[in-house]
């Protein structure tokens, strides 16, 4: 499983769908995400992967590893240790892309709503889930670790793990009575006839 929290990435572009397609690529995210933060040189994710896949073409990992740099999937620091460049993951599987204009617009209507009224719950609920989660023996594993990348200096997998909660918040709402309720009262759903 390439990411903890999400089952699919959003597909940008072409070349984004050219580089999923590849069975390899979601190997390395694997062996990338396993690594965490401080990464792997693409010499040892080659090594990884042929212990877990049998004979692997080292040009391949390194071309699709390239491909992934290319795309902003991954960063690359230099490991003094290794005396190589190590590979770690950047991308948000979290992100998602609505149309521009439509987004601004929404954004400059609602800043200060969104601010003022969201941010508190959205907070509220996330540290209240990160407790109950905690407290869980066999929940606990989907807490991020404490660590974070050296480059963005912050935790993608937290990012990840937050952005879920929210999305899983939102499904709810999706599929609740108060949500049927609100379509119903707007117009956009049809009332039932008695």
């Amino acid at each position: 499983m390439a990411n903890k929290y999400y089952r699919h990435h959003t597909v940008k572009s072409a070349q984004d769908a050219s580089v999923f397609s590849d069975e390899y690529t979601w190997t390395i995210l694997d062996i990338l995400r396993t690594a965490g933060p401080s990464g792997m040189s693409a010499q040892n994710v080659h090594k990884q992967m042929e212990a877990e896949m049998g004979r692997v073409s080292k040009s391949k990992v390194y071309g699709i590893l390239k491909r992934m740099y290319q795309n902003e999937w991954i960063h690359r620091t230099y490991n003094e240790v290794d005396e190589a460049r190590r590979n770690s993951i950047k991308m948000d599987w979290a992100g998602i892309m609505l149309e521009d204009e439509y987004d601004r617009v929404v954004v400059e209507k609602e800043k200060r709503f969104i601010n003022e009224r969201l941010f508190p719950v959205f907070l509220e609920y996330i540290k209240k889930t990160i407790e109950d989660i905690s407290k869980d023996k066999t929940s606990k594993k989907w807490i991020p670790e404490k660590d974070y990348c050296k480059p963005c200096r912050k935790s993608h997998e937290a990012s990840e793990f937050f952005s879920s909660l929210l999305d899983i918040a939102t499904a709810e709402f999706m599929t609740s009575e108060a949500y049927l309720s609100l379509l119903k009262h707007l117009g956009f759903a049809e009332l039932k006839e008695d």
